[in-house]
């Protein structure tokens, strides 16, 4: 026989209060679990693209080609390994939520080689076409954003030249080369600043503590503020969203599982008068909300992981971008709800149940 008040029990006689309470509690976490997903994935679209920034630094000229005496000082530092001069270039690089670009970078063939050494990119080197061949070197996942592919034709953003798209590679960071005659004896606007191991910190502050208003540094400082300004203001907007919804699900959901039980009052007066204690009653009562609260939990998380699978395998993984993912601090937010949920239904619920005398609150629903 079913104990009274057995979750079991309470299902079957409430179904449609159990499911309307599991998938608003669900759906509330689906909401915030995909927000939270939609701004982790840009926030890493954001980080790949200038993941270069962690092996070396580019430093241009604002207004005019930087000055002899900067780069002499920059050349005869011994924490810096090599200063090769580019021309840069800009590629679109589309993400689920923002829209970025990536560099692709104009330099002698022999700089190029090194400089995909100093990436780790495995490459035959001999496949590296020459110099002012007019040739794209990319890496792959740029070339599926945008819907390329080799022998391609791509227009400059900026020189508006027709590149050849010649060679894709697979790697940690987003960029491209394109092989180019750079006379490193002249005075040019942009420089890779390359340092030794293990010095990128010593160097950076050297770049900056060197630079006058003419000079930009872009290092791992600077790419960081830029995504900050980008990015800060809509995650502090999400939290506030995680706030808000928690509490209206939390308070709305508890008036509403308070209601119920008012309702079920005659239901815990003949338990009292058969003898069943207010504990015993209270503690098959928090049973079942905790239980409706574990099963939303389960059934959020659930179409959650599927909805990322679908995303990750259909969507994202053929337009060359980080994966979603389910991380800790997701797990945290959503973890929330439920537990609110308890909270703003248990406390009331209790006040409730002290107020029960059976007698009366039999004969009064009679």
């Amino acid at each position: 026989m079913l104990k009274p008040l057995s979750y079991l029990t309470y299902f079957k006689g409430n179904i449609k209060k159990s499911m309307s309470l599991i998938l608003s509690i669900a759906f509330s976490i689906v909401l915030l679990g995909s927000i939270h997903m939609f701004i982790t994935n840009s926030i890493n679209t954001g980080t790949i693209v200038s993941r270069q920034s962690e092996r070396y630094t580019i430093i241009n000229g604002v207004e005019k080609p930087i000055s002899e005496f900067y780069l002499n000082k920059i050349k005869g530092n011994e924490d810096i390994d090599q200063v090769i001069p580019v021309e840069r270039e800009f590629i679109e690089y589309m993400g689920v939520a923002i829209a970025g670009s990536c560099h692709y970078y104009k330099l002698n063939r022999e700089d190029i080689i090194y400089l995909m050494d100093v990436l780790g990119i495995d490459y035959d080197n001999s496949q590296i076409p020459l110099n002012d061949s007019n040739k794209l070197i990319i890496h792959q996942d740029i070339l599926v954003n945008n819907d390329l592919d080799i022998q391609d034709t791509y227009e400059e953003t900026i020189d508006h030249n027709l590149l050849t798209i010649d060679l894709t590679f697979q790697g940690d960071y987003l960029v491209g080369f394109v092989p180019k005659t750079i006379d490193r004896n002249e005075r040019h606007n942009t420089y890779i600043v390359i340092p030794k191991e293990g010095k990128l910190e010593e160097v950076n502050h050297f770049l900056n503590s060197e630079a006058d208003t003419n000079i930009a540094v872009q290092d791992v400082t600077f790419w960081e503020e830029i995504y900050d300004r980008i990015l800060g203001d809509v995650n502090n907007l999400f939290d506030i969203i995680t706030v808000v919804v928690v509490i209206i699900i939390g308070i709305g959901l508890g008036i509403s599982t308070y209601v119920h039980y008012f309702q079920r009052r005659k239901e815990f007066g003949i338990l009292l008068s058969i003898g069943y204690k207010h504990r015993s009653i209270l503690m098959r009562i928090n049973k079942e909300i905790l239980i409706t609260s574990v099963l939303s939990f389960v059934l959020g998380l659930s179409i959650l992981l599927i909805e990322l699978t679908i995303m990750n395998y259909f969507i994202i993984s053929d337009e060359g971008l980080p994966l979603f993912e389910v991380d800790l601090a997701l797990l945290s937010k959503i973890c929330f709800i439920p537990l609110f949920t308890s909270v703003f239904s248990l406390v009331p619920t209790w006040v409730l149940l002290k107020k029960i005398d059976s007698i009366s609150i039999i004969e009064g629903v009679n």
